[in-house]
């Protein structure tokens, strides 16, 4: 099977990350995943392996947030499976979305740069 994207595959990957925003925001008590945000999540064709990507508003809650997640995994997995309706559930992998940070990171790093005067 190829690695293609195809509209089922996406139309069940934004169910996935809507019950687990879901289930962060409204059903799960854990302080460690509190800052946590679901910034996607890509289903492998076989619908049998979702990554799960996640940003935190504070980078140092990282190693806690992650071990969390990485445990409730099989709860999570077992909300899905009595949300939705698949043949199979897919089990979640959590991975640390550095896209924010590689954002700040570049616009610090722009803001280094000289302007040039010579464009009057």
């Amino acid at each position: 099977m190829s690695g293609k994207v195809t509209k089922r595959t996406r139309q069940v990957a934004d169910m996935i990350q809507r019950e687990l925003a879901t289930a962060l925001r409204q059903e799960i008590k854990d302080p460690r995943l509190t800052n946590v945000v679901i910034t996607d999540v890509v289903v492998t064709p076989d619908l049998k392996l979702a990554k799960v990507y996640f940003s935190l508003l504070n980078e140092n809650e990282l190693p806690a947030a992650q071990a969390a997640l990485d445990k409730a995994s099989g709860h999570f997995r077992h909300l899905i499976a009595t949300r939705m309706e698949l043949r199979y559930t897919p089990a979640l992998h959590f991975y640390y979305d550095q896209t924010i940070v590689n954002a700040e990171h570049m616009d610090q790093l722009l803001k280094k740069v000289p302007i040039n005067d010579q464009e009057k």
